[in-house]
């Protein structure tokens, strides 16, 4: 929680007490204008090419397993006739096709995307949702190539 300023009487100065030490300012916006400051600058996001290597690498495979499970679910809906198997987004990927592109291909995209950027506030979290993420649209994409797979060979042994 953020101290408030004391303002000393007779005086234009606030001053705040920090752990780091006192911040004086000239009103009392400033003064908690400063507290911010150094709060923000002690939680300053790494660049980019400084950060851990193998979150990124999560990063990366979240969306691009995200990526690769639309275009099995385009495969596996409309050119092989199955259905999507997760139930809150079954009922757009068949009566409104565009929405579920939008919401699978960029709006899923962006809020794994927010969830890697918690990591600064909430690493626990950060690193467990990007686990669990990762994991499922993996799995997700193994089952949608394993039935691709599957009916391809079938229609091949049928055909015969």
């Amino acid at each position: 929680m953020t101290a408030l300023p004391r303002i000393i009487p007779n005086s234009t100065v606030a001053e705040i007490q920090t752990k780091s030490g006192t911040i004086t300012a000239h009103s009392r916006i400033e003064a908690i204008a400063r507290v911010w400051q150094n709060r923000l600058r002690r939680r300053e996001l790494l660049p980019f090419s400084a950060e851990p290597s193998l979150m990124r690498i999560v990063l990366f495979l979240a969306i691009a397993a995200n990526s690769l499970d639309l275009v099995a679910t385009a495969l596996g809906i409309h050119w092989l006739g199955n259905r999507e198997g997760n139930p809150l987004l079954a009922g757009i990927a068949h009566q409104h096709w565009w929405l579920f592109v939008l919401v699978k291909g960029i709006i899923i995209p962006l809020l794994i995307v927010r969830l890697y950027w918690y990591r600064n506030s909430a690493p626990l979290l950060a690193t467990t949702g990007m686990a669990l993420v990762t994991v499922a649209l993996t799995v997700a994409v193994g089952q949608w190539l394993g039935w691709i797979a599957g009916v391809i060979q079938v229609t091949r042994i049928l055909s015969l």
